[in-house]
């Protein structure tokens, strides 16, 4: 259980957070683009949690849902999107982990995908061998 932060500027690696951040249970990681915070999954604690990639310490923690799954951050870094196995998908907003909306679709969510204009969401679901395309602004 460790997360390695790399500088996708540069190419260059930065560190290896292997502390009390980084060694609880997680099922995913996105990390701001500036590489400012890295968010995780907790699932022990139905929760989000940001963490300080250079002091390797948590900084904020969200309840999200039980068993969350996947994470992925819009590309101006504004929102979060969080799901877990049942379906659940909630957007956050990253300047106070505010929930923004949440919704279900469909079930089995172990993955995210988000539009290059952060205007869709792309959730599979393992339930029906599909993908569901949600409307990132609006929902649907």
């Amino acid at each position: 259980n460790q997360i390695h932060v790399f500088n996708g500027t540069s190419n260059t690696y930065v560190q290896a957070i292997s502390g009390t951040a980084a060694t609880a249970q997680f099922n995913a990681i996105a990390a701001a683009p500036d590489g400012s915070l890295v968010y995780r999954t907790s699932m022990p604690e139905s929760a989000v949690k940001v963490i300080d990639p250079f002091s390797d310490s948590v900084v904020a923690s969200v309840a999200v849902m039980g068993d969350p799954r996947a994470l992925v951050l819009s590309r101006d870094n504004q929102f979060l999107y969080v799901s877990n196995l049942s379906g659940a998908v909630r957007k956050l907003r990253t300047s106070d982990l505010s929930t923004v909306w949440s919704t279900t679709v469909g079930s089995g969510t172990y993955g995210m995908g988000i539009s290059s204009d952060g205007s869709w969401l792309y959730v599979p679901d393992s339930g029906s061998n599909q993908i569901h395309k949600v409307n990132s602004q609006t929902l649907f």
